[in-house]
This record gives structure tokens, C-alpha cells and sequence, in this order.
């Protein structure tokens, strides 16, 4: 467990405790259909995003990893829940899932792609972790977006919504 600040996180890699919970939250919220996920690693944001889909009684949650392993891991811990895991990059899942209505952005490829290569559905909403690095910021200029909400956690969460 490590702690930045007032948050907490498995490991160095993994998104922070108190984000799967925003994430869960916002799922509870927006009550999409179509979830995508880039970056799965262990699957904890999986996780809690499938639960939260459960709970609203609609919804599926898409994700990929490069990784084969980390796909495996998260598919082990969603089992029962209405998640499809995929090895692949971010880029290579987008082409698979249009009307996107939530996707969250974590992977360790090209996000300013992953964000432009997004089939969203009207008012989808796009959240994206790690937002303070620079090489992010061009994601503010990708789409006309109706609103952008940046959250000053320690790495930085940014929602834009379609």
C-alpha cells in the first residue's frame, strides 16, 4: 500500500482508492450502457465500475491491457460481472465500441489518441487519470466539449463531457 497524501494506492502503478470510488460513484450517476476502459492493470477500477453497473442493473464495462497477464488478473477478479477483457492497446479497442457512454483513461499508451479515437455517444462523458502531465493537456482541444471539470488530486483527474 502506498499513500500520496491523503490517498492510497496498491502499488505505484495502480490508480488511487478514492478514484475507483469517484469512478464507481459516477457510474451509479451517469448509469451508461457502454463503459470503456484503457489501461486495466490489476483491476481494481474495473472492478468497482462492473459493480457499479451491476448495482444499476444495466450497463458493460470493456477494458483492455497489453499486458496478458494484467488482462487475465482483472478478468479473474470481474469474474461474474459484465465485463469483457481484452490484450490489446487502448487504440486497438476503440474501433470496437461505438456510443460510448463513459470511458476512463489510464493507459500507459497514447491517451491524446485513445481520447480522439473515442466513439463517444452524445453527452458521453470521458474521465482521465494522471491529468496533470503536460502531454495530456492537448485533450482539452480534441472535441468542442461541453464541460471540462479538472480535479486537483495528486496526479490529476479531468472529466470532460461530449
Amino acid at each position: 500500500m502506498i499513500k500520496y497524501g491523503l490517498l492510497t494506492a496498491d502499488d505505484e502503478m495502480a490508480s488511487e482508492h478514492e478514484v475507483y470510488d469517484f469512478l464507481y460513484a459516477l457510474v451509479r450517476l451517469l448509469k451508461p450502457k457502454v463503459i470503456l476502459e484503457t489501461g486495466c492493470y490489476k483491476g481494481g477500477a474495473t472492478l468497482k465500475m462492473a459493480q457499479a453497473a451491476a448495482d444499476n442493473g444495466c450497463g458493460e464495462v470493456q477494458t483492455c491491457d497489453t499486458n496478458r497477464d494484467m488482462a487475465d488478473a482483472t478478468l479473474k477478479i470481474c469474474s461474474g460481472l459484465n465485463v469483457g477483457v481484452h490484450c490489446c492497446s487502448g487504440i486497438g479497442l476503440m474501433p470496437l465500441y461505438s456510443n460510448v457512454d463513459l470511458a476512463f483513461i489510464d493507459s500507459s499508451g497514447d491517451r491524446v489518441a485513445e481520447v480522439q479515437a473515442l466513439n463517444l455517444a452524445p453527452n458521453g462523458v470521458v474521465v482521465l487519470h494522471d491529468a496533470k502531465r503536460p502531454q495530456y493537456q492537448a485533450i482539452k482541444t480534441l472535441r468542442p466539449w461541453k464541460a471540462i471539470w479538472e480535479i486537483d488530486t495528486v496526479q490529476g483527474i479531468t472529466v470532460f463531457q461530449s
